[in-house]
């Protein structure tokens, strides 16, 4: 669904989906595999295959940093029970935009850590993500909430393994550019 929302952003605003990248860790849920091949059919079907690109699964430790490099964590669900990856996201201080489903609904707070779409057409989807990623300001202030201290005290350390606070040297978003990762492919 993410990639045809990429195409229907491209349709919709050709310059902002120029500047925007869609990573996708991680393969189809279950399967074993490290690159969800229908995926990267569809992206080249639909033509954005410039604007999609796929990692392999992440470890704990790596994910972290990978949330903390998007502007935003899409988590396009049709199925969740609890919404880890939305809350890891947000933890990291990393706004969500989620299907309005299943645990999302209680993980991500619609316009205060994030925005929940309903359904799955893509044109939705293009619109939220249009909303969003050109406004820092914005993504900003759904990042607020979320974002936690740097370290809980000189005994326990950083409050996360891995978490890189906001104010150090650590990943970096592209410059010029939103990135936008989606992590954890369902089946």
């Amino acid at each position: 669904m993410l990639v045809r929302a990429i195409a229907a952003l491209r349709a919709r605003d050709p310059e902002l989906a120029r500047e925007v990248a869609v990573v996708i860790c991680g393969g189809p849920s279950g399967t074993g595999l490290d690159r969800p091949t229908a995926l990267i059919e569809l992206a080249a079907s639909l033509g954005v295959t410039d604007r999609v690109h796929f990692l392999p699964p992440r470890t704990g430790a790596e994910l972290p940093l990978l949330y903390q490099a998007a502007d935003l964590v899409a988590v396009p669900s049709y199925n969740e029970s609890f919404g880890l990856v939305a809350l890891e996201a947000q933890a990291c201080g990393t706004p969500v935009v989620a299907a309005a489903v299943g645990g999302l609904v209680t993980t991500v707070r619609d316009q205060v850590s994030g925005v929940l779409v309903r359904g799955h057409d893509p044109a939705d989807w293009a619109a939220a993500l249009a909303r969003l990623l050109p406004d820092r300001a914005r993504r900003a202030e759904l990042s607020a909430p979320n974002s936690p201290p740097p370290a809980a005290d000189a005994e326990t350390g950083p409050l996360a393994p891995g978490h890189v606070p906001p104010d150090s040297a650590g990943p970096q978003r592209c410059p010029g550019g939103a990135v936008l990762v989606a992590v954890e492919l369902a089946g």
